[in-house]
């Protein structure tokens, strides 16, 4: 099934992406964010890789995440799956909605798609965004609708 036009509008999404480098990033729409094509062509494959990501064990510590003033709830979302070797990123924006995302929290070793399991890579292998997202604060996202 499809994640829709209002889902996108309305609920704050949870989806993931790797860099041309093949770094894990997680990015939380916060309902303002726009959400890529190749994640709203399936929500059972969304849930499928959120559900992994939030199983799998602590691997690393964190080398950077920003203040409190994205709130608690989101820094210890943050915290939780920078630990396990993902990049986060946000699209808070006040009350508009942004075709860009901040990012939170960095790894000190990041998760790389070759250490994770089938079928998980094989559906991140489609979500590539091309940027080495060490190196960017920003990522520009189209919106599927």
């Amino acid at each position: 099934m499809r994640i829709s036009e209002l889902e996108v509008e309305y609920e704050d999404i949870l989806w993931f992406a790797i860099d041309k480098f093949h770094r894990v990033i997680a990015f939380t729409s916060g309902v303002y964010g726009h959400v890529p094509e190749f994640v709203c062509r399936s929500k059972e494959e969304t849930i499928l890789i959120e559900n992994y990501f939030d199983n799998c064990g602590k691997r690393t510590e964190i080398k950077h995440i920003k203040g409190i003033e994205f709130g608690e709830k989101l820094i210890g979302f943050c915290e939780y799956m920078t630990q396990k070797g993902v990049y986060c990123f946000d699209s808070y924006n006040g009350n508009e909605h942004v075709e860009y995302y901040t990012k939170i929290s960095s790894p000190c070793e990041a998760l790389v798609i070759e250490n994770v399991p089938e079928p998980i890579a094989s559906i991140l292998k489609s979500h590539i965004i091309d940027v080495d997202v060490e190196m960017v604060d920003i990522i520009h996202v189209c919106n599927a609708y």
